[in-house]
């Protein structure tokens, strides 16, 4: 129920439903593949259990992406405010963060920051102001394969 307070519908579907649609879809996706769903009788399958588990992992990701795009925009913030001469602003807004230029903090993995600052920058470019949150590219879908899948051919 997070969702909607960090990522925004794709485009497509927004235009259909609302985030209370798509949250009461998920949860009977979710209650479809519970091990009480065929009438009362305790029905665990592997499939299931891996089907839950790579939904649960969907869902985290798009939150935990809509967190870090929030953090680009956060540090979008920041930078204009040290280009505007603000220092005291932006130290304010940096002092319990990471120091500007370590977005993505220490370490080799900071593809998915550099991706959404990115990101950040050419949504300014083009629509003149700072996006609110992240949009989603496709919600999350219960029945996809996903990390947890076991893939024979593989």
């Amino acid at each position: 129920r997070s969702l909607p307070e960090t990522v925004e519908l794709p485009p497509d579907v927004a235009q259909q439903c609302t985030w209370a649609d798509c949250i009461a879809d998920m949860e009977r996706a979710v209650d479809s593949l519970a091990p009480f769903a065929s009438g009362g009788e305790f029905d665990l399958s592997v499939d299931n259990i891996v089907a839950l588990l790579n939904f649960r992992d969907r869902l985290i990701c798009s939150l935990c992406t809509g967190l870090l795009f929030q953090s680009a925009v956060l540090a979008a913030e920041v930078q204009d405010d040290e280009d505007a001469g603000n220092s005291s602003r932006a130290f304010a807004n940096t002092a319990h963060g990471a120091p500007r230029g370590a977005i993505g903090g220490s370490g080799g993995n900071r593809g998915i920051m550099v991706d959404l600052a990115e990101q950040v920058r050419r949504l300014r470019a083009t629509t003149g102001r700072l996006p609110e949150k992240y949009t989603l590219p496709s919600l999350p879908v219960a029945s996809e394969p996903g990390y947890f899948s076991y893939d024979a051919a593989a």
